[in-house]
């Protein structure tokens, strides 16, 4: 048990744990939609290694009740917290559940590493939205969905202008919801010859805001790529030039520019694609010149199952990417992967490598998480090493986006994984236990134990360290009841074998004299008997 002489001691001696910080991260933060599961995934790569595979890296950040999985992901650090907006569409093969579509802000203002209901508001309420960009200097949250029917009065599908002009909140108030690009509304971008009306009932992805302003979408009927930008601030799209011809690969609308490389088919062609064609769509704007992604949403019967993945810059700087060299093949599938890439449902650009998730839901390879990086220079990540599966877990299907985010973005912890649960009723005399689960497949085989506190989860003394080289911390602040449920109670709070991700302590039966009204942590760490595994989130009781 030398282990945890170590951890009682560390724990004493030092008292807090530093917290990670982004000099001392290789990988980025990483946020995906476990979408099977109902539940946001955090996942840090703590041991440094670039990948986010070892024991406390894969994280639960947030579980969503009723089917609810938050898509379409996107995070916006601001000087007194970090707010994340998601769209939620539920009504895929189950309509009863529209009632829970919409736009949603969280609001990450604790300090506890995950996000928290009460952190949780309502945005918007709206059916079937596609995708979500937040200008964050004008303070609009764009909208796009498609043209499914609504079943709410004056929505119709298109591009929508979302403002908080109240300060309340949302955006659900008399004038605060403007549809600004839809057929209706006959939008106009500049032709080759005159202006040329376009659709807007089908844009299915928005990109980030490039470095002047212009947000992206991809509108699947034409299979264009608009840009927009309201130069006028009068909150449309309907000025000269405020809707722009960004990238057109196409033929379907007459009178618009095309891309000549598609045209002659230096570039290959998306005829045929299943789904949205350049539904993934992201911008770097890290380097001196804008970088523009856009990624095929492809199925199993698409002819380009392995996929594709372009890469633009504006080389000429006259506005958009329809000029001959300006959009290149960036990945295809052809080289890297042992396995071809099944269905991309998410792609975004951090320091100009691509985090790209694949779905496995119809086919035998793992879902996974792959990095594209353009080692040597030459514009494509098509060469030896620049393909890296980074995470692979065939338990956790990938159904929508991800967002990746600079390390320690969102405070700490960085570490847990997994739940702590109290099972019976804490009350003097009654007999109770702790269940653990959504621990790691690594953990499998080793024993947890659960530790318990009266002062807090971690808040005061910032949790204790386990000391195992990659600052990871147990959330329990260190106390006289810590130490006696490690040392004296031991075996009451020691589980069984972890199997299947979950193991389960043997019962304690509370003293009868317990006062009712205390309230008391508890939170657990894995021993595999190699290291430490997962170390689960606290759990709070007040016993009765």
């Amino acid at each position: 048990m030398r282990w945890l002489c170590t951890l009682i001691t560390a724990a004493v001696v030092l008292g807090v744990l530093i917290d990670p910080t982004p000099a001392q991260l290789n990988g980025p933060d990483i946020y995906i939609n476990d979408a099977t599961n109902d539940r946001l995934i955090r996942m840090v790569d703590l041991d440094r290694d670039g990948k986010y595979v070892s024991p406390g890296e894969y994280v639960i950040f947030h579980r969503t009740p009723l089917a609810t999985a938050p898509m379409s992901l996107r995070f916006y650090p601001t000087t007194s917290s970090v707010k994340l907006f998601w769209a939620q569409d539920d009504d895929e093969g189950k309509q009863n559940q529209r009632a829970n579509d919409g736009i949603f802000l969280g609001d990450l203002r604790a300090r506890t590493g995950r996000l928290n209901q009460t952190e949780i508001t309502r945005f918007y309420t709206i059916d079937d939205p596609d995708d979500i960009v937040w200008d964050p200097a004008a303070n609009i949250l764009y909208m796009c969905n498609d043209g499914a029917a609504s079943t709410v009065a004056g929505q119709g599908p298109g591009l929508w202008r979302l403002v908080d002009q109240n300060n309340d909140g949302d955006a659900m108030d008399p004038g605060e919801a403007t549809l600004v690009a839809a057929s209706i509304l006959k939008v106009q971008v500049p032709g080759a010859a005159t202006s040329v009306t376009i659709g807007g009932d089908d844009f299915e992805g928005l990109g980030g805001l490039d470095s002047r302003g212009y947000l992206l979408a991809y509108e699947q009927t034409d299979e264009v790529v608009y840009a927009f930008k309201d130069l006028n601030k009068d909150g449309d799209f309907l000025d000269a030039n405020e809707a722009i011809n960004f990238l057109n690969y196409s033929t379907k609308v007459a009178g618009l520019v095309q891309n000549p490389d598609f045209a002659n088919s230096t570039l290959p062609g998306l005829a045929g694609v299943q789904f949205a064609n350049l539904e993934l769509i992201d911008v770097d704007n890290t380097s001196t010149r804008d970088a523009y992604f856009f990624g095929v949403f492809w199925g199993p019967n698409s002819p380009f199952r392995q996929g594709h993945i372009y890469r633009g810059v504006d080389r000429n700087q006259n506005g958009h990417l329809n000029d001959t060299g300006e959009v290149t093949l960036f990945y295809d599938g052809s080289t890297g992967l042992t396995t071809s890439v099944n269905i991309a449902v998410g792609m975004r650009v951090f320091l100009n490598q691509v985090y790209l998730t694949d779905n496995d839901q119809f086919s035998s390879n793992k879902d996974r998480i792959i990095r594209l990086t353009d080692i040597n220079n030459d514009g494509d990540a098509l060469d030896p090493g620049e393909q890296v599966v980074i995470h692979a877990d065939a338990r956790q299907p990938f159904n929508n986006t991800l967002a990746v985010l600079s390390a320690g973005t969102v405070p700490w912890p960085n570490s847990l994984q997994g739940q702590t649960h109290l099972s019976g009723t804490p009350k003097g005399g009654s007999q109770v236990s702790f269940i653990l689960t959504d621990l790691a497949v690594s953990d499998s085989g080793g024993v947890g134990y659960v530790g318990l506190s009266f002062w807090g989860d971690g808040r005061f003394t910032r949790g204790i360290p386990l000391g195992d080289g990659i600052n990871r911390i147990v959330p329990l602040d260190f106390d006289k009841l810590t130490e006696l449920s490690l040392t004296a109670l031991l075996p009451f709070f020691t589980t069984g074998t972890v199997a299947n991700g979950a193991a389960l302590t043997k019962g304690f039966k509370l003293p009868a004299g317990m006062p009712p009204g205390v309230r008391i942590y508890a939170a657990a760490v894995i021993w595999t008997g190699k290291g430490f595994g997962s170390v689960t989130d606290a759990v709070s009781f007040v016993t009765q």
